[in-house]
């Protein structure tokens, strides 16, 4: 099999697309969920290790966020009271409002280490071309 070297100026794109990928997951963002309508909007988020979510409460009545295992919890927020946390593990965190049970939704974290391992495919890939 016949291997092709890459072109300096193909190499340059993939070192550009390389520093994107890297820049995009070390920079933390903040993700905003808005609570209006007795509702959680969106009901489910998936971000990235070290983001946060931001929590707003838009009702004239009171709502939390409090996570369903106890790792969290905003206590009452106001009408256009905030709350706002870092996660900085992956996995799926489900939250519930504690003063409307109805409510709920899902925070996915995904880890950083996903951006890095896509990465090393498509270097593997080109690299058997």
């Amino acid at each position: 099999m016949r291997r092709r070297r890459l072109t300096p100026a193909f190499g340059s794109v993939l070192g550009i697309l390389a520093l994107v990928l890297l820049a995009s997951s070390a920079q933390a963002k903040v993700w905003t969920v808005n609570i209006t309508g007795f509702a959680f909007s969106p009901q489910g988020v998936t971000i990235s290790e070290g983001d946060s979510v931001k929590w707003v409460n838009l009702d004239p009545t009171p709502h939390t966020s409090t996570s369903d295992t106890g790792l969290w919890t905003s206590g009452n927020l106001a009408q256009n009271g905030t709350y706002e946390r870092e996660f900085s593990a992956n996995g799926s965190f489900p939250y519930h409002c504690a003063l409307h049970p109805s409510m709920h939704g899902t925070v996915n974290v995904t880890s950083v280490a996903t951006s890095r391992e896509t990465w090393g495919r498509v270097k593997r890939l080109y690299k058997d071309r």
